[in-house]
């Protein structure tokens, strides 16, 4: 009785047997199956091959034209055939080593840096990588951003997107592998902020997060809602560090309303507190008629805006420093050293005689002569006996405007 080799055993034998004898071409067909990437037998540069197209001239001839095929990148064991360099070709073709492993027995180990990408950490370099061939360079499975956006999220979808994010140049800033610095960046902030923005740092002032290179204090690095990359609204952002207003009842319409940039750079200047222009220019951008009268009180004429205004928030009408009285007492303290005090200087209403940047007359007062006084002194006040004769006669000139040693602050 003849013995029976079992099914299973001969199955396995005609399969191994085929592997080792077969033509190199079924082999391919084979392998095809299980393997992208595999090359055809004696196939050496795929990327250099074309396709003859036939086609008809306009003589009716056929001709045959070159159609170039889309560039193909080739693993170099693959290029050369050696398959048996990462499989066991007895063990139908079975990996040598993990795939990590075996990469590393030809590449440099690119995690040997403080922060690794993770795919790369866990060894799983085919993930973004095809292990034979590719239509895209590195082998890479996708094109980048593609690639990217399969683990991270779409990070060009938002009003307003850094140009590098918008051309899926995710490696003009990151390292795909491994970096010294955070988030795989290829530079440290801010060198590699300065490459693409290197007129941030031209002024002599440098703001705070600038000098100490913390771009991503105020700036999104990928994309925003708001213009300029900003983690949040203007004023806002700056608030965070900058409380110019507090618990102030007047605010300065720029900061209330406007932006902060209306009147300071934001990275850097040529001017104390990142002004955009030097005081008072930058006042008299918006507050024009303040220089134009022919008689300049004097800090206006030295354009000295903030010894009386505070520039961003104050609790008095004006944005003054000090209430009137206080402000102007700082350097006119001799009007209430008298017995007895006009009226409006001792309720502190200043204003209510003089203008308080200039004006056309003297002292710049609101009206001149008799008009001045007549506002609040009735004007029956000039027929009776005392003033009989006066005519148009200027009242300082018999009294002190301010006050005076009797209680009619005659002079």
């Amino acid at each position: 009785m003849k013995k029976r080799i079992p099914y299973r055993s001969a199955i396995l034998f005609v399969l191994i047997m085929f592997m080792y004898a077969c033509s190199p071409y079924a082999r391919y067909k084979v392998l095809s199956v299980f393997f992208d990437g595999v090359p055809k037998p004696g196939e050496k540069n795929a990327a250099k091959t074309a396709v003859m197209v036939a086609h008809k001239s306009e003589s009716g001839k056929k001709t045959q034209k070159k159609t170039k095929q889309p560039k193909w990148y080739k693993h170099p064991v693959t290029e050369d055939n050696a398959c048996e360099t990462c499989h066991d070709i007895s063990r139908g073709y079975a990996l040598l080593a993990k795939p990590d492993e075996l990469c590393l027995e030809c590449h440099d180990d690119l995690s040997d840096a403080p922060h690794v990408h993770p795919p790369l950490e866990d060894g799983d370099c085919v993930s973004c990588h095809n292990p034979h061939g590719s239509k895209y360079e590195y082998l890479l499975v996708q094109n980048v951003p593609t690639l990217c956006y399969n683990c991270h999220d779409d990070l060009a979808a938002n009003n307003d997107v850094h140009p590098p994010v918008a051309k899926g140049e995710c490696l003009k800033c990151h390292n795909p592998h491994s970096s010294e610095n955070e988030v795989l960046l290829t530079q440290a902030e801010p060198k590699l902020c300065l490459n693409c923005h290197p007129d941030i740092e031209k002024g002599s002032t440098l703001h705070s997060p600038v000098k100490h290179g913390l771009c991503t204090d105020c700036h999104e690095a990928h994309n925003s809602a708001n213009e300029a990359l900003l983690t949040e609204k203007e004023n806002e952002i700056c608030f965070q560090c900058h409380d110019v207003i507090g618990d102030k009842k007047i605010v300065h319409e720029p900061v209330r309303d406007s932006s902060c940039v209306d009147c300071h750079q934001p990275h850097s200047a040529d001017n104390p507190t990142l002004l955009s222009a030097t005081v008072p220019q930058l006042c008299g951008d918006c507050h024009d008629d303040v220089g134009d009268q022919p008689k300049k009180h004097e800090p206006v004429a030295d354009g000295s805006c903030f010894d009386c205004h505070q520039p961003h928030s104050s609790n008095y009408e004006g944005l003054l420093n000090f209430s009137t009285d206080t402000l102007c007492l700082q350097c006119h303290d001799d009007v209430q050293d008298t017995k007895f005090v006009h009226e409006p200087v001792a309720d502190g209403d200043c204003l209510s005689c003089h203008q308080a940047h200039g004006g056309k007359f003297k002292a710049f007062t609101v009206q001149t002569g008799q008009a001045l006084c007549l506002q609040c002194h009735d004007e029956e006040i000039l027929h009776d006996d005392t003033h009989e004769g006066i005519g148009k006669q200027a009242c300082q000139e018999c009294h002190n405007p301010h006050g005076g040693e009797d209680e009619y602050m005659l002079e």
